[in-house]
């Protein structure tokens, strides 16, 4: 049978069996264009003479003449695709930014096309000839039947004006090449680190163009998903980044104009990163986009208010339920949608009376990141997931600076932003110098800022590298401390199995896997709730829509609106109304709030609430 000619395969085979073995092959065959592209530097595997077919039987030999075209050229191939049928995808790796390369390239194409009549194939044995392939045509089938191509052609044809260049009349493979010898790109001195893909420029044309991102489901991109627009898919905004930086727009302002433009409704999701077969991180991009922008361009006078509400909540402490009852009116809202376009659809934060900041142990098992909105806006969540964690035995050191500077971020304050990072390390490091302790949170947009951004800042600071190691989501963090997570097992006892409805963060949903292999992101805070006693459902749900600040602002209001509509506005409605909403991210339970007036709460809400129960039963 199968099973047994399967164990006599060498160990260098790969064994499929069950239908999620199967399924992770297949996910890696749909993602290896991407993969490979993602190649550092500026020579890239290349689809030149990627469609190669050959009768079967040869293809062994076949393989062995292309290496040996490849080595003589001083480069090599990557290959995949359909070799049971005899066609391969090769791609050898070329720098086409030089006079050098692009001679390499039409040379081995030459020898390829030699190589592939010699054995009765053809250079295009599925996708088709192209501009790429079509010059070869003449060599492969001869002059009369490329002359019966024409006349066919011309026939179905008369003015040429279907696929000019393609088969018939072709150009040679070197014109219309997106780089060549003469491209040129100039990109600014970023503040974030981009070694890790070569440099700023590196990070931009990592995008290969095969449009993952122009898809409906999934998180990325939420933009392109509401309006189907290509300037608004993570392939737009990169191909518009790398036409600008290139001066192949009609003017350098024109083309900075236009990438502003797409990069406008990039919700900084972070999915592309995660998504991408090719990780184009365009949440990174546009961080650096709007820095750049702002040193020429004057800023919207709302980014100074959504980047200070630490100030702005500690000068107007005073006067606290004056600034809360005028956030409640129409008519405020109104006048700041006229003075800073703040959408007069949104209900404002109300500002709260400031936690009671615990005694601070002078050894602590953990340190405890909060950040202005949640301090401020919803203290009680704070003073609650303290509580759990005393309760478990944890000594917890609750950090004076609020924040990784998550709203400087987004808005392309970098400068200052590595600043209030620097401050915040240095505290942290006070506290903990040997970097023996974990570092938690309730907020995602701040934890994983801290684990992704931080590093970008200081990429050479071996304790900011251990900082990210012990950075942990609240729930995350739980499942891992086994003292802790037993102790809410016996705590915490719901008298039913409830039903919660989980929408997680875009940032819990781009997580890679933990090197530990347990659970985090979204699956940790659903993991956890199970195990408590829940019953949890997932929602198959992309971005709520709101992103921080975005769905405040009046030009983004109804686009917001829509992304919800896509997935968690549907699923939310359909539920029982037993059924609680849970999602740990503070944009998204105000968009559940504003958008349906769905009271939804946080994960550590939950769990705080039903221990707060059992103990008042017991």
């Amino acid at each position: 049978n199968l099973a047994s000619k399967l164990e006599q395969l060498p160990n260098l085979v790969s064994r499929a069996i069950s239908v999620d073995e199967q399924a992770q092959i297949w996910k890696l065959r749909k993602v290896a264009l991407g993969l490979l592209m993602a190649r550092k530097g500026d020579s890239k595997p290349l689809p030149f003479i990627e469609d190669v077919g050959v009768p079967v039987e040869s293809l062994g030999e076949f393989v062995r003449g292309l290496e040996t075209i490849f080595k003589e050229h001083g480069t090599e191939g990557e290959f995949y695709a359909h070799a049971s049928a005899g066609c391969l995808h090769v791609r050898p790796v070329v720098n086409l930014k030089t006079k050098q390369g692009v001679a390499r390239m039409r040379a081995i194409a030459s020898e390829v096309v030699h190589l592939a009549n010699r054995f009765g194939g053809a250079m295009s044995g599925e996708h088709g000839d192209g501009l790429a392939r079509s010059e070869w045509l003449e060599e492969t089938f001869g002059k009369e039947v490329v002359a019966a191509f024409a006349e066919l052609k011309h026939a179905a044809d008369p003015k040429g004006i279907l696929n000019p260049g393609k088969i018939i009349n072709p150009p040679p493979m070197t014109e219309n090449l997106r780089y060549g010898e003469s491209y040129r790109a100039e990109a600014w001195v970023p503040i974030l680190d981009f070694s890790s893909q070569n440099d700023l420029l590196g990070a931009i044309e990592v995008c290969n163009g095969s449009g993952v991102c122009r898809k409906d489901s999934g998180v990325m991109c939420p933009s392109f998903q509401a309006t189907q627009e290509e300037m608004h898919s993570t392939r737009g905004r990169a191909n518009l980044l790398r036409a600008t930086m290139a001066g192949r727009t009609s003017t350098r302002e024109n083309g900075w104009q236009q990438t502003k433009l797409a990069l406008d409704l990039c919700l900084e999701c972070k999915a592309c990163k995660a998504e991408c077969p090719s990780a184009v991180d365009m949440a990174k991009l546009k961080y650096e986009f709007l820095n750049e922008h702002y040193r020429s361009h004057s800023r919207p006078l709302r980014d100074y208010f959504f980047t200070n509400i630490e100030q702005i909540a500690k000068i107007t402490a005073p006067i606290r339920p004056i600034i809360n009852g005028l956030n409640r009116s129409a008519i405020t809202r109104k006048v700041l949608e006229r003075i800073i376009r703040i959408s007069s659809h949104r209900e404002l934060p109300q500002f709260s009376g400031t936690m009671i900041k615990p005694n601070q142990p002078t050894t602590a098992d953990a340190i405890f990141l909060s950040d202005p909105y949640l301090r401020y806006t919803t203290p009680d969540l704070e003073t609650k997931a303290l509580g759990l964690l005393k309760t478990t035995g944890l000594k917890v050191y609750v950090l004076d600076v609020l924040g990784v500077g998550r709203p400087l971020i987004s808005k392309g304050f970098l400068e200052r932003a590595k600043r209030h990072a620097a401050t915040l390390i240095a505290e942290i490091k006070q506290m903990d110098p040997k970097g023996a302790l974990p570092v938690l949170g309730l907020e995602p947009s701040e934890i994983y800022t801290l684990k992704d951004e931080f590093p970008d800042f200081f990429p050479q600071d071996e304790y900011v590298r251990s900082l990210v190691k012990r950075a942990f989501m609240l729930e995350e963090y739980i499942l891992r401390d086994r003292h802790c997570l037993e102790s809410l097992r016996n705590m915490v006892k719901p008298k039913k199995m409830d039903d919660l409805l989980l929408h997680g963060h875009c940032y819990q949903k781009a997580q890679p896997p933990a090197d530990d292999g347990l659970a985090i992101g979204q699956a940790a805070t659903a993991q956890l709730l199970h195990e408590l006693g829940w019953n949890v459902n997932v929602v198959d749900s992309g971005c709520c829509g709101m992103a921080g600040s975005f769905g405040y602002e009046q030009e983004h209001y109804e686009l917001s609106m829509q992304i919800a509509e896509l997935a968690l506005f549907p699923a939310v409605r359909a539920k029982a109304d037993s059924v609680q909403v849970v999602t740990p991210g503070l944009s998204c339970r105000s968009q559940l709030r504003d958008g349906l007036g769905e009271q939804s709460l946080h994960p550590v809400e939950i769990i705080a609430n039903q221990l707060e129960n059992s103990q008042a039963n017991a």
